[in-house]
């Protein structure tokens, strides 16, 4: 909270603190998103590593 636990919030001091939470997550969400699509062949190489370690024959399905 950016006020302290002893002081009472308004109805509308706590809509601002949720807005302020939404938009910070909603960021977050937008920031993790990028980076994974950057860096998503190496993820994927990382992910199926394992299954092509042990020699297993199998293929990712995908929308076109």
């Amino acid at each position: 909270m950016s006020k302290t636990d002893t002081s009472e919030m308004g109805f509308l001091d706590h809509l601002e603190e949720f807005r302020w939470r939404i938009i910070k997550s909603l960021a977050a969400v937008v920031i993790g998103a990028i980076i994974s699509f950057i860096f998503i062949d190496k993820i994927m190489e990382i992910l199926v590593a394992p299954t092509l370690k042990i020699g297993a024959q199998f293929t990712l399905q995908v929308l076109k």
